[in-house]
């Protein structure tokens, strides 16, 4: 009888110490999933590229002539100057003569930041950052002479931005140059 007892004696002890690693072991894995943070959620803004044209108006001149960066990322700006005889009657109707400039209207610029390209648009050399504004373009646009029977002068300002960084956007964008961060249309 002493043989069974030192055998099943054996045996709970084995069994016990098993069951003690597998608790243990429970226990620890219990504790590490239960001692991991909760997950960080990741939001990612989508980049918005947009711009808006900040004018004064008054007594038939144009003046202050910027723009505003509107998007929520750093970007080129640039603008096109289009003057148009517009026919007072229909807004949709432009006599096929443009206006000449220095004879039909007087434009004052203010070319600090600004540099001319040789596709027609004026550009802000440096990135404007969201919600800021660029320096002022035009400072002033004043009719000269009369303008023809049942039209007046228009002299619309068209802007548009292009996101700043990869710098090879704006380049293949617009086909001008970075260099640093000074656009050289």
């Amino acid at each position: 009888m002493n043989i069974f007892k030192k055998a099943n004696t054996k045996w709970i002890v084995i069994s016990v110490a098993v069951l003690l690693l597998a608790l243990v072991g429970i226990g620890t894995a219990f504790s590490l999933i239960s001692a991991q943070t909760d997950p960080i959620a990741n939001i990612f803004e989508q980049g918005v590229v947009s711009c808006e044209i900040q004018e004064t108006f008054e007594n038939n001149v144009k003046s202050d002539v910027f723009v505003k960066n509107t998007g929520n990322t750093n970007a080129y700006i640039r603008v096109a100057i289009v003057p148009s005889w517009k026919s007072e009657s229909n807004s949709f109707e432009i006599l096929s003569t443009a206006p000449q400039r220095d004879v039909d209207y007087e434009i004052v610029f203010n070319e600090s930041t600004w540099a001319w390209g040789e596709d027609g648009y004026w550009y802000y050399t440096e990135p404007v950052y969201p919600d800021d504004v660029t320096s002022v373009l035009v400072e002033k646009i004043i009719p000269l002479g009369e303008a023809p029977e049942g039209y007046s002068l228009s002299v619309d300002i068209l802007a548009s931005a292009v996101q700043s960084m990869p710098v090879k956007v704006v380049e293949s964008e617009w086909g001008i140059t970075v260099k640093g961060t000074t656009l050289e249309p």
